[in-house]
């Protein structure tokens, strides 16, 4: 699998690293890795990963899958985001009244 996602990524530019997160699980009684729905693509360079961002949209990994894209931010720096989007909604909220 890893392969030919790095084969489907290589369509937007160099891959320098793929990673595909798995968990353990139990299936029919044998303890198996299972891919957990995610996983993270790094480019050699910044063109090649806005490309992806944006073109991978009308691509289907295998003619099924569709993958979304999405810059890496740390997890803090979401937090801080959402926060910031909730209080532009209670802003909002507040305004209309």
């Amino acid at each position: 699998m890893e392969k030919e996602l790095a084969e489907f990524f290589g369509k937007f530019g160099e891959v320098k690293n793929l990673k595909l997160p798995v968990r353990e699980a139990t299936v029919d009684g044998v303890p198996t890795e299972v891919l957990t729905g995610f996983g993270f693509c790094a480019f050699q360079n910044l063109e090649a990963a806005q490309k992806c961002r944006f073109d991978i949209q009308k691509e289907l990994f295998r003619g099924v899958y569709k993958i979304y894209a999405n810059p890496f931010e740390w997890k803090e720096l979401r937090a801080a985001h959402k926060m910031e989007r909730i209080d532009q909604l209670e802003l909002q909220r507040f305004l209309q009244l």
